[in-house]
């Protein structure tokens, strides 16, 4: 009856130790805090854009370069894609990632802290963009 119980124990345990290696469960980690914090700067982009732009049927400019000045021009929903390219970036990075962790750490962190960087550089050239053009 004891090892009956035992196999179901380590059983449980495997699932336990199966949930406890996801993102997001149980303790919070070095790589949940810069998921949360990516994922955080792109709830940020969104709404940045849903705060500032309304729906036109004008061209807006979607680049701004210091060389040449606009050098995009594009529809409304255009600029949305910025923020949505910038989030596959974060879940793809995400799920290689926790593939990775397995094999190595190192480079499961900097694919995290790329994601992180990406969203950084997307938030920075769209207030640029939103404070030079749309204020």
């Amino acid at each position: 009856m004891a090892s009956g119980n035992r196999g179901k124990q380590n059983k449980f345990m495997s699932m336990k130790q199966f949930f406890q290696n996801n993102i997001f469960y149980g303790r919070v980690n070095h790589s949940n805090l810069i998921i949360l914090l990516s994922l955080f700067l792109n709830c940020l982009l969104w709404l940045m854009l849903l705060w500032r732009l309304e729906p036109s049927t004008l061209w807006i400019p979607l680049h701004y370069n210091i060389y040449f000045g606009i050098d995009w021009l594009g529809s409304w929903w255009q600029i949305f894609l910025y923020p949505f390219i910038s989030l596959i970036i974060i879940v793809v990075n995400s799920f290689l990632s926790n593939f990775f962790i397995v094999k190595d750490k190192v480079f499961s962190l900097i694919l995290l802290y790329v994601a992180l960087l990406i969203q950084l550089a997307v938030l920075l050239g769209l207030i640029i963009l939103l404070i030079r053009y749309y204020t």
